[in-house]
């Protein structure tokens, strides 16, 4: 348990490593925050349309947040040494080959009437915890 409990924290990473992890989290929580607010805004301007542009405001700067925190991670990859790189991009594919999977076989469910439409946010938290479980597994597998 403790060897999978380290690989979860990363306990060993180099100071930049964690300097420039910690900037991306803090892009990810303001990407979840201009999410979560343009959401509410347009859903709540729905009935109010002189609200037109508060919601396309929301939602330039949840699309400008998105930009500055996918060049962040870009920025992390690049300075990380080449075994976490490994790692990490292995993470990524197996979390969008398992969104892209569990994304189709809904579909698929959907359109025979077997379940109800999907919902974005099942889709961003089948991806995120993939990814953080394919993180905790190849610091194990490779460490």
């Amino acid at each position: 348990m403790k060897k999978y409990l380290d690989a979860a924290l990363k306990l060993d990473l180099p100071e930049r490593d964690v300097k420039n992890a910690n900037i991306v989290n803090l892009w990810m929580f303001a990407w979840a925050i201009t999410l979560v607010g343009a959401t509410a805004i347009a859903e709540f301007a729905e009935d109010w349309q002189y609200f037109t542009l508060t919601v396309l405001f929301a939602i330039a700067l949840h699309a400008g947040v998105t930009l500055v925190m996918i060049f962040k991670f870009k920025h992390l990859l690049s300075h990380m040494d080449e075994l976490e790189r490994k790692i990490q991009l292995e993470a990524l594919a197996l979390s969008s080959g398992a969104a892209l999977g569990g994304c189709s076989v809904y579909s698929i469910l959907e359109n025979a009437n077997l379940v109800a439409g999907v919902q974005i946010n099942i889709i961003i938290m089948l991806l995120a915890f993939t990814y953080m479980g394919a993180l905790v597994i190849g610091r194990v597998r490779f460490r």
